[in-house]
């Protein structure tokens, strides 16, 4: 469950998260204007998010290809009530940003502001055939669990999928970075 709001998710437990380790981690690692570089620079995108469904691997074309069919599927047969979502997707090399944007009050609160942590990504991509359809996989903190999060665009997502991919590069070059000087090779 999530502490600040109540509601619950695919991963509840893991919506609370300290992101600030980041930052510190990073100070020591890049050079001394690349904190400044990291806090200003972030991709925004206004996306319908669709749904987030479990998934059995935490990688591969594929299964965020079924993944993707399955929502799709679920939307086309009113499987399940899912109401699709207007958000806006921030990518930072803290991770990313999803919030609700639904209402025009700036003074309320959202109905939901998911983050997720650069180490808990591992995949992301456009679908081959439809590229206004996008989706990225995370893995639960503790548990062997994973989950797709899908979404749709009104342009191609490609964008998106290369913000994700160069975050993720400089985050695991700078995983590889600390890792090494803290075993001192």
């Amino acid at each position: 469950t999530n502490l600040r709001t109540g509601m619950t998710g695919i991963f509840p437990s893991a919506v609370v998260c300290e992101i600030d380790i980041v930052e510190e981690i990073c100070l020591g690692a890049l050079p001394s204007n690349a904190s400044k570089v990291t806090e200003s620079e972030r991709d925004t995108f206004y996306l319908t998010m669709l749904a987030s469904i479990e998934v059995g691997h935490h990688k591969g074309n594929d299964v965020l290809v079924q993944a993707m069919n399955k929502v799709l599927s679920m939307y086309k047969n009113h499987e399940e009530i899912i109401v699709p979502q207007t958000v806006l997707m921030e990518v930072s090399f803290r991770g990313i940003h999803v919030i609700d944007k639904r209402r025009k009050n700036f003074f309320q609160c959202p109905t939901f502001d998911f983050f997720y942590s650069l180490q808990n990504i591992s995949f992301c991509g456009a679908h081959p055939k439809q590229l206004k359809y996008f989706g990225f996989i995370t893995k639960h903190p503790l548990l062997p669990r994973f989950a797709c999060h899908v979404f749709l665009s009104s342009t191609s997502t490609q964008p998106i999928v290369e913000s994700i991919g160069c975050v993720l590069a400089l985050y695991f070059i700078l995983y590889y970075i600390i890792s090494v000087s803290k075993k001192g090779v």
